[in-house]
């Protein structure tokens, strides 16, 4: 596809947005189950080390460092998810029911199709994906009321 003289310039916009959600939406989904676990095996270590050491572990502001890791894994898989070009034009082209011209685009040198492709992608923001947080934000309040009922739990009885 040629693009020095503005041809496919719609396509390239629509594909850069795709490309621009879906790693938004994987930096979102990763963040917020990586700080599920995280939080996770804190509650588990902090009731581990009730149960066998018999030592309260209070909570503290530096907890908050462990969240990092979460964030370079999200940031990781955002980096790792972001699709292609090709794949963005084959999603365009599935979901707004294109018949092949957004593939096509890439594929071969503009024709007469061009000018239907254009007309097609003027408005793309019904087609971009979505996601919808609703488990993972639930996993995540698990997690976080699982520290908490373990920080709640009365210290041990000392032997």
């Amino acid at each position: 596809m040629t693009s020095n003289s503005g041809e496919g310039l719609a396509l390239q916009v629509a594909e850069r947005a795709i490309a621009r959600r879906v790693a938004t939406i994987a930096f979102v989904r990763s963040l917020l189950e990586a700080s599920a676990v995280t939080l996770a095996l804190l509650a588990v270590g902090v009731l581990l080390a009730r149960v066998l050491a018999h030592t309260v572990l209070r909570p503290e502001p530096r907890w908050a460092w462990l969240l990092l890791g979460a964030l370079a894994w999200a940031s990781w898989r955002a980096w790792r998810e972001r699709p292609g070009p090709e794949a963005c034009a084959l999603y365009l082209d599935r979901r707004l029911g294109l018949h092949g011209l957004a593939v096509a685009a890439h594929e071969r040198e503009p024709g007469p199709w061009e000018q239907a492709l254009e007309a097609a992608l003027r408005e793309t923001s019904g087609a971009l994906p979505r996601y919808r947080p609703w488990r993972a934000l639930g996993r995540l309040a698990l997690a976080a009321a699982l520290l908490a009922a373990v920080q709640l739990l009365p210290p041990p009885a000392q032997a």
